[in-house]
């Protein structure tokens, strides 16, 4: 199995991104990365006063970050809505930041960034995907031709103004199992120099073959194909209190599509008390391929699904699903409900959710 890490190389001419996000063979380049390039991006104006230095928007390839900066007072830079929906798997967010060092922090960190996604429809505000301290590898040279005498938007930079190289800074993404960001969902990245730092950021230039870049495993999305079988799971009733939650066997069957428009889309779910939910529409399906698993046979191009839906609780129509069910090959020992949630209209829900948990078997198809 492979796991796609995507490395969007910022300054990259936008149609050479274009025609590798329409290659029916990979996985499209990561939108969220996207933004960092050209007019894609915007820098919003919450620099600290006085800061005068920061282009808002960057139009040329330099942007400096002024010292003794923090998060809620550097720039910022926002994404477009995306325009897909994109799966991230846990790993490390990597930014390669090409830099010219000004001066440096007394302390053990010169550099700081962020990386936050507001969810399209979800408040309040951005979750944090990563973040990290880091120290600058290079020796302050001092003004030179850029700052103090850098013209906002400058391009191309000023003899002399180059960077001195790439500054890695790696950190744990907080993401810990694969998750769907959904299509319009924006993305924010943030530099900020604490105490005594800056440093000059080359975001939309070219240097002697190097690029800023940043990366962050992403799993390759399917849009064909369906999932099939079924099973039984150890789940908790909770019939919205008028009793206390119990634990009760949930017995699933199902058909799914990873094209939503695609039919037929069945999920049939009973659990203890003669309780039974039926799916009546598949609002979002996705299949991706997750590293970590092989399931063999058959080879279907995807082993997890991520769906949601609505139907009815009881004949009673008004109740919504959730789940994310996985192939791990044959003989299905080794399926999971990873979770699973239905709400009745009446406020009841029924849940699940572990791992090696399906009495039964999920088979993921191509067709």
């Amino acid at each position: 199995m492979r796991s796609n890490m995507i490395a969007v190389r910022i300054g990259l001419v936008l149609a050479m991104v274009a025609g590798a996000l329409m290659s029916a063979t990979t996985p499209r380049a990561d939108a969220i990365e996207l933004f960092l390039a050209g007019d894609k991006i915007t820098a919003v104006d919450t620099r600290i006063p006085g800061n005068t230095l920061v282009p808002s928007p960057p139009s040329g390839p330099l942007t400096v970050i002024e010292p003794d900066t923090t998060e809620a007072s550097t720039a910022v830079w926002r994404s477009a809505p995306l325009s897909e929906s994109v799966v991230l798997l846990p790993g490390d967010v990597t930014l390669s930041l090409l830099v010219k060092d000004y001066s440096e922090n007394p302390g053990p960190f010169d550099v700081f960034y962020s990386k936050r996604i507001s969810l399209k429809g979800e408040s309040p505000g951005a979750i944090l995907i990563a973040t990290g301290a880091f120290q600058n590898p290079f020796p302050p040279v001092g003004s030179g031709t850029c700052p103090p005498s850098f013209l906002l938007g400058q391009h191309p930079p000023a003899p002399g103004c180059i960077p001195q190289g790439l500054m890695v800074m790696s950190a744990t993404s907080t993401i810990l199992t694969p998750i769907v960001i959904p299509a319009g969902s924006v993305v924010e990245v943030r530099i900020w120099c604490p105490g005594a730092s800056f440093i000059g950021a080359f975001f939309n230039g070219k240097f002697e073959g190097n690029f800023s870049t940043i990366e962050e495993p992403e799993a390759a999305r399917v849009k064909e194909g369906r999932l099939t079988g079924g099973g039984t799971t150890s789940g908790v009733f909770d019939a919205a209190g008028v009793t206390l939650p119990v634990t009760v066997d949930i017995h699933q069957g199902l058909e799914l599509h990873c094209n939503e428009a695609q039919l037929p889309n069945n999920l049939e779910v009973n659990w203890d008390g003669g309780n039974h939910f039926h799916l009546s529409s598949l609002t979002s399906a996705t299949c991706f391929d997750d590293p970590t698993k092989d399931p063999n046979p058959p080879p279907a191009g995807f082993d997890s699904y991520i769906g949601s839906g609505s139907g009815e609780c009881n004949g009673v129509p008004g109740a919504t699903a959730n789940w994310y069910f996985t192939d791990e090959g044959e003989p299905g020992t080794s399926d999971d409900v990873v979770s699973l949630k239905i709400t009745c209209a009446d406020g009841s829900t029924v849940t699940a959710g572990g791992q090696n948990n399906l009495q039964g078997n999920f088979q993921a198809h191509a067709q």
